[in-house]
């Protein structure tokens, strides 16, 4: 549950990406964002989710591996409060994050590729998800060809007095629902569940050093 930003798109012409990565760098700088980025060779594997309209309903979604040799760059934003905004590319300039997968760990080079991108702002409130659509709009002005759906409403509108109204009503329902799980909590007299602290895997050991630098022109 939350306020969620889904984009998904093309640079229409690939080597402006250098062009929009410094303008992102310099806006997210004047914000005070972490942010990082990304020049990586892509070898391997990758599965992808992909549509299907031809199949029956309920096989229309579905993941395929193929193989994978992609340069990747860009740069990744960490906004305050929210998931990260990926505006990165594969050699034909479409936006695309390349991540590990629970496989990875066994199978050097294996990757989940996601074209479909989203950022959920809920944590970051408005001024946030405001200026990750300033972001966007950026990342359009130097060529992006973007596909942008706004939970909050706000890339379509411009209207912010809606996108709060929405954000209090994501906040209401997420305060109901704590609250309702605390009166069923305090209701199961006697029951003892153990929270253990979260275990992040670091690494596998090909991935660490594994293409740095992509190292192309």
């Amino acid at each position: 549950m939350g306020n969620t930003i889904h984009y998904r798109g093309q640079l229409a012409v690939p080597a402006r990406l250098p062009d929009l990565i410094q303008t992102i760098q310099g806006a997210v700088r004047h914000l005070d964002w972490p942010y990082h980025l990304v020049d990586e060779r892509i070898l391997g594997s990758a599965e992808i989710l992909v549509y299907r309209p031809e199949a029956a309903e309920e096989e229309q979604w579905g993941f395929e591996t193929s193989p994978v040799d992609d340069r990747w760059r860009g740069i990744i934003v960490h906004p305050p409060g929210c998931e990260s905004l990926w505006l990165t590319c594969n050699r034909s300039g479409q936006f695309i994050a390349y991540r590990t997968t629970a496989l990875s760990y066994t199978t050097p080079g294996h990757y989940f590729a996601v074209d479909r991108l989203s950022t959920k702002t809920q944590g970051g409130g408005a001024e946030t998800h405001i200026a990750v659509c300033d972001l966007l709009r950026l990342a359009v002005a130097h060529g992006a060809e973007l596909e942008v759906i706004d939970e909050g409403g706000y890339w379509e509108t411009g209207d912010r007095e809606e996108l709060e109204r929405r954000l209090a009503l994501l906040e209401a329902a997420i305060d109901a629902l704590a609250n309702a799980l605390d009166e069923q909590e305090e209701d199961s007299e006697g029951l003892h569940v153990e929270v253990r602290p979260e275990i992040r895997r670091p690494l596998p050991d090909w991935r660490r050093d594994w293409g740095i630098s992509a190292g192309e022109n």
